[in-house]
């Protein structure tokens, strides 16, 4: 990554990371910032930081799943995907012979050997929560050029065109995503409770719902997936019960489906 962006554009983006101090796991946890919120279980390894200094220890999994490569010269990033999304646009944005097009989704393609590739583009537009839909008046581009790189998932236009096969399961279930501010609350549940990636919450007759940091510097949360009772709740009502505080202001909200790892063949 450091040979790829630009070195003050590098520092950006590992500046918006998780702490390298995060743990790698979860806690089960009745409640988050309430008053009576307990830990029931934990599964956490220890730092990157501190695997990086026990190597001799640590198998095949446990690297690739929390260091990427023992040979790195760099930790890899723990980051909200808009961070990543926006940084690398600033970093496109350097180079005047690159054209970006933003509220634009491919809709087909066509790979010709001898005069090049065809990419067709819809215009979409976005509701206030970040959903994507077209319509019957949506503008068409047709781009040109000797590849079409495929990075739009294992259901996109690019895998069924291609026919790619994956190994797993999709859509394995369908919840609602959140992106909340919190002020103060990452301070206090790290305080309180313990510091790791992902907080399952649980609370009685309403329901389960998975939390990470998303960006503690801005004091964001994101919902990762909400079941039970919850699932059906209002946005309010679920940020409420799983935060344990008024106090927060819903960034986002839309719906995600979630799927097994997949390995394309």
């Amino acid at each position: 990554m450091e040979n790829i962006l630009d070195p003050d554009i590098f520092k950006e983006l590992e500046s918006r990371a998780l702490p390298q101090s995060t743990h790698f796991g979860s806690m089960f946890i009745y409640g988050l910032g309430h008053p009576n919120a307990r830990v029931f279980a934990a599964a956490n390894s220890p730092s990157r930081r501190v695997l990086m200094e026990n190597m001799d220890k640590i198998d095949d999994w446990t690297e690739s799943r929390t260091l990427g490569s023992r040979y790195s010269s760099q930790l890899p990033l723990r980051i909200m995907l808009s961070h990543q999304e926006e940084v690398l646009k600033m970093q496109l944005s350097r180079y005047s012979n690159l054209r970006s097009f933003e509220g634009w989704m491919l809709k087909d393609f066509h790979i010709d050997e001898d005069s090049g590739d065809t990419a067709k583009i819809i215009e979409v537009n976005e509701d206030e929560n970040g959903n994507r839909a077209s319509s019957d008046k949506s503008r068409e581009k047709y781009l040109f050029g000797k590849h079409v790189v495929g990075c739009d998932g294992p259901s996109s236009v690019v895998a069924n065109q291609l026919q790619i096969k994956f190994d797993g399961l999709l859509n394995l279930a369908n919840t609602k995503s959140l992106l909340v501010h919190a002020p103060g609350l990452y301070n206090h549940v790290v305080n309180k409770l313990g510091n790791t990636h992902q907080y399952q919450i649980i609370r009685k007759n309403f329901g389960l719902a998975a939390i990470v940091a998303a960006d503690p510097s801005q004091d964001l949360r994101n919902f990762l997936f909400v079941f039970g009772k919850a699932k059906t709740a209002p946005p309010d009502e679920v940020c409420r019960e799983f935060l344990g505080s008024d106090n927060y202001e819903i960034k986002q909200h839309r719906t995600c489906s979630w799927y097994q790892e997949l390995l394309a063949r």
